[in-house]
C-alpha cells in the first residue's frame, strides 16, 4: 500500500485490524510495525459449545437464561435463520435496513437500507463473498417478526460481523445477544 501512494508515503496507519488475521499475512516489508490497538471478540472453536459456554461469565449465562425464560413466560416463539445464497443477499440487506431504519439510526439518517449508498455497498460485498460461500446473514424472529439481524463474512476460517441491528421495541429480550448466542452455538456445531 505504501508503494501505491503517489509520491512518497511516510506512514500508513491501519487501526483495528484482527491480529489473528494479520498473522496469516506473510510480511516481507521491514517498514511494517505492529502494535496492539485494541481487542476484538475472538472465539476459537475447539471442543463443544457446552464446554465453551461453561467458561463464560456467570452473569452472562444467567442473563441469557433470564431472556429465554422471559420469552417463555410471555408465550413468545423465537426462531432464527441463516441466509447464505448470493440471490438472498439483496433481500437480506433490505430487511436489515428496514429494521435499522425503524430505530435511532433511522431517526438520525445514518441507517442503511437497500437503496442508499451504504446498503448497495453491503449488498455488493455480501453477494461477492456469497459466491465463495463466505456470506451469512443471521436473522432472529419473534412470532414471525424480524427482531435482530447480523451481516457477516467469512474467509480463511475467520468470521467477521460487519453490522448488527435489532428492533428496539424488544430490548427487554436482548435480541442481539440472543442472536449472537445462536450464531456461536451453531458455529461450534
Amino acid at each position: 500500500l505504501l508503494d501505491a501512494i503517489p509520491g512518497y508515503g511516510w506512514l500508513l496507519g491501519l487501526k483495528n485490524y484482527d491480529m489473528d488475521y494479520f498473522k496469516l499475512i506473510t510480511l516481507k516489508d521491514t517498514r511494517v510495525e505492529s502494535m496492539e490497538y485494541g481487542r476484538t471478540m475472538s472465539i476459537h472453536l475447539d471442543g463443544h459449545f457446552e464446554n465453551y459456554w461453561k467458561t463464560r461469565s456467570r452473569n452472562l449465562r444467567k442473563n441469557i437464561k433470564r431472556y429465554f425464560r422471559r420469552l417463555e413466560n410471555d408465550n413468545l416463539e423465537l426462531r432464527w435463520e441463516e441466509l447464505a445464497g448470493e440471490d438472498e443477499m439483496s433481500m437480506a440487506v433490505r430487511q436489515y435496513g428496514d429494521l435499522e431504519s425503524a430505530g435511532w439510526k433511522g431517526q438520525q439518517g445514518t441507517a442503511i437500507h437497500g437503496d442508499n449508498q451504504q446498503g448497495k455497498l453491503y449488498t455488493k460485498i455480501l453477494e461477492n463473498f456469497a459466491r465463495e460461500n463466505g456470506s451469512r446473514v443471521y436473522n432472529l424472529y419473534l412470532n414471525n417478526d424480524l427482531i435482530a439481524s447480523r451481516l457477516t463474512i467469512t474467509q480463511n476460517g475467520i468470521m467477521v460481523i460487519l453490522k448488527t441491528t435489532y428492533d428496539e421495541r424488544y430490548a427487554k429480550y436482548a435480541p442481539g445477544r440472543l442472536l449472537l448466542y445462536f450464531i456461536i452455538k451453531s458455529a461450534f456445531e
